[in-house]
């Protein structure tokens, strides 16, 4: 994550004189006639607050329930100063990381007078821009770690979160099946196609926000019992 912000930062420091008129590009189009007219009619506002939900669900997991899993192991005596954590890092992914991310490729490929004349995926995009300061080479080297690592990590965290939570349902015997059943379905992720593996994504990531929501409602008042009187 450090590297991947350091990096982002470098192709935005490159292109520092395109930073204003990237920011002017963003203010400019979300408040476009055409952006009001699909607020107005509510087509534009579902289909933002749909891919929204959606990605930001994938990114960060606020409000799905699964960090807990790895907050619970924390050895420190303050479950409110945990949480906090927990709300550091939702920021530090969407807010920085994600920030930085967008600014970099609208800083590259959309303030000079040519734009892309296709739309991009948000690798190419990303590889485009990186590309554009650190070479071909670099780039690639950079979009090949950080897809390493990232999903990785996401791997082993999701791994870990459900054996925990197959073995509270189920009993300790779970485990084992429920990783025979993860590695099995990281294999089927690389051999299906794109559009499938993201659709299933969605899918259950909004059934783990239906149940996860109404738990944190019914257990709101125990939170307020572990905040700290100032």
């Amino acid at each position: 994550g450090v590297l991947y912000i350091l990096f982002t930062l470098g192709v935005i420091i490159f292109n520092i004189k395109s930073v204003p008129r990237a920011v002017m590009l963003i203010f400019s189009c979300a408040f476009s006639p055409r952006a009001l007219f699909g607020g107005i009619t509510g087509i534009g506002i579902r289909d933002a607050v749909t891919q929204g939900i959606k990605r930001g669900l994938f990114t960060n997991e606020a409000g799905m329930g699964s960090s807990p899993a790895a907050h619970a192991l924390s050895s420190s005596d303050n479950p409110h100063f945990q949480g906090t954590l927990g709300l550091a890092g939702v920021f530090i992914d969407t807010f920085l990381m994600l920030g930085l991310t967008a600014l970099g490729i609208i800083t590259v490929l959309y303030t000079g007078e040519a734009p892309p004349s296709v739309t991009l995926t948000g690798s190419e995009a990303v590889s485009l821009a990186v590309g554009s300061v650190y070479g071909t080479r670099g780039a690639s080297v950079f979009i090949a770690l950080s897809v390493l690592f990232f999903a990785f990590a996401s791997v082993l965290g999701w791994s870990l979160y459900g054996k925990a939570s197959a073995a509270y349902l189920f009993g300790e015997e779970c485990r084992g099946f429920y990783l025979f059943s993860s590695l099995l379905f990281t294999f089927l992720g690389c051999i299906m196609p794109v559009k499938t593996v993201w659709l299933l994504t969605d899918a259950f990531n909004t059934l783990m926000v239906l149940t996860n929501i109404p738990a944190l409602i019914r257990l709101s008042g125990r939170v307020r019992e572990y905040i700290p009187e100032k």
